[in-house]
């Protein structure tokens, strides 16, 4: 089964997180077809000299689109899908990194169920290096499970993802939509009654941070969840009590202080169970290109 990886970067990405991500992509059991690289509008040099480096090393691997400027999230990921060479794609972020067996866990799962449109996994947690594994982030495996939850939370967790772009277009792909741009997606696709899946197992070494609270709050961030959550109602996907509760929640939630916000994320809604490390394979984050 061949398959694209589609990655966006822009300009406050870091050159040694983006290079640790990109290599271990490279670096699978399981090596993809293409590598796709959206370039969001201008970027740091270093990270410009990092993709010349890449695209020299790796020529029948890895293509970059450049973007003359910054669209957002959601711009770029719907050019990109339609510029992806595959039939099936793999979503990465630009500063996280893939455990080396994540490609051949799910493109084999894939292959054993055709009729699977969308899987994804759980995420391992990580402060500064993948050996500081704070929390996972666990999401529901079957399909029922998977559409019950999306009417609460997001479902998937977005740089595990690999999709066929068929159900992507046909959901009317990627679209901005600040902050959410990938719950809308998994919105629309479970609204057109795909079928979906989560690999039970840490798949990826998500970075996070003050950052990454600070981003999930404040009232442009509470805006865009409310204005979700109307479509949301408006679709039926929920009723007028779960969306009388969800926007309360979340009310409470983003316009929470950062130190606040973040203790609430780890105390409930994070598996802090472990003690330093999920299972015995810590990905470098830098090698040479």
């Amino acid at each position: 089964m061949r398959f694209s990886v589609l990655v966006s970067v822009y300009a406050k990405d870091n050159k040694e997180h983006f290079e640790g991500a990109i290599q271990s992509i490279i670096h699978q059991t399981l090596q993809p077809n293409e590598i796709l690289i959206m370039v969001d509008g201008e970027i740091d040099k270093e990270v410009a000299l990092t993709i010349k480096k890449l695209k020299k090393n790796y020529p029948h691997l890895i293509n970059v689109h450049y973007l003359t400027r910054n669209v957002g999230l959601g711009e770029a990921m719907k050019i990109g899908v339609r510029l992806c060479k595959y039939d099936v794609i793999a979503r990465m972020d630009s500063d996280d990194i893939a455990k080396s067996t994540r490609f051949e866990i799910q493109i084999n799962y894939l292959k054993q169920n055709p009729r699977v449109d969308i899987v994804g996994s759980y995420i391992s947690e990580f402060i500064e290096h993948p050996s500081n594994i704070v929390s996972d982030r666990k999401v529901p495996i079957k399909d029922i499970e998977i559409k019950k939850f999306a009417k609460r939370r997001s479902p998937f967790n977005h740089m595990t993802v690999i999709f066929k772009k068929e159900a992507i277009l046909s959901a009317g792909n990627y679209q901005k939509f600040p902050f959410l741009e990938d719950y809308f997606l998994w919105i629309r696709l479970i609204h057109n009654d795909i079928i979906a899946h989560n690999i039970p197992e840490s798949l990826v070494y998500a970075r996070i941070g003050k950052e990454m609270f600070k981003r999930r709050g404040g009232r442009k961030y509470l805006s865009s969840e409310v204005k979700l959550q109307l479509i949301m109602y408006k679709m039926r996907f929920i009723n007028i009590f779960e969306l009388a509760s969800n926007v309360m929640v979340r009310g409470i939630v983003r316009l929470l202080p950062n130190s606040l916000r973040g203790m609430l994320y780890q105390l409930f809604l994070r598996d802090r169970s472990h003690k330093s490390l999920i299972g015995k394979e810590v990905v470098s984050e830098r090698r040479s290109i």
